[in-house]
């Protein structure tokens, strides 16, 4: 056999390699290994839900965060990463957090267009909080009037919940998700009539909804 041959015989079953490797089931289109995840979240509503008072409002709020994880297999991605999350409350101030977490998505098929779900949980750390200060007035039934000071701080922290429903192209995940994280709001009441101060803390959530894309890369 000469030398001219065992170079054709070679390049056809490399060449035959690549096309089986190619195939769905072999992972060709989500390969095993590390990888380092990059998700954006476009601008998105945000509903702000205070339990104690009933209030409602809605704001807008959104993302961009960096990951690292590995995948099992064609179905199966596990991981975790840290998220910069900024709500816009209105033009004069916003808060700023920095969600941890740990995530898993699940892709439903192994071809190159697959659905998949994912969820990411943890606990946010607060960045950028937001001061307040007011007072109230009282008359009590003698007709005197007494009054209460109060300063507040409202914080994007605490924990972190993030649902997804998408899409994904081969490296790259297009959808839908739907973050939750607590919001605190830790104030000092003052009250002229005990001459005291009163310190609360409220919890309630921001849920919101976002349009993201996210991108994988194999280390």
């Amino acid at each position: 056999m000469t030398m001219r041959k065992l170079l054709i015989i070679f390049l056809s079953a490399f060449s035959a390699m690549n096309l089986f490797a190619e195939e769905p089931g072999e992972n060709a289109y989500f390969p095993n290994g590390f990888k380092l995840k990059i998700d954006r979240a476009t601008l998105g509503p945000t509903l702000y839900e205070n339990w104690v008072y009933e209030d409602r409002d809605i704001t807008f709020s959104h993302t961009l965060a960096l990951g690292f994880g590995f995948q099992r297999n064609e179905h199966l991605y596990y991981g975790g990463g840290i998220e910069l999350r900024q709500r816009l409350n209105d033009l004069d101030y916003t808060h700023l957090s920095l969600p941890i977490y740990a995530e898993a998505r699940l892709s439903l098929s192994d071809r190159r267009v697959s659905p998949y779900v994912g969820l990411k949980v943890g606990a946010g750390i607060c960045l950028k909080d937001h001061d307040s200060e007011g007072y109230e007035l009282y008359q009590r039934a003698d007709g005197k009037w007494f009054h209460r000071d109060f300063e507040r701080q409202d914080k994007l922290k605490g924990l972190y919940l993030n649902p997804e429903l998408g899409v994904r192209i081969r490296r790259v995940g297009v959808g839908f998700c739907f973050p939750l994280m607590e919001y605190v709001r830790e104030m000092n009441v003052y009250d002229s009539q005990s001459k005291s101060t009163e310190k609360r803390k409220l919890r309630s959530m921001d849920m919101g909804v976002h349009l993201f894309l996210s991108f994988h890369i194999n280390l």
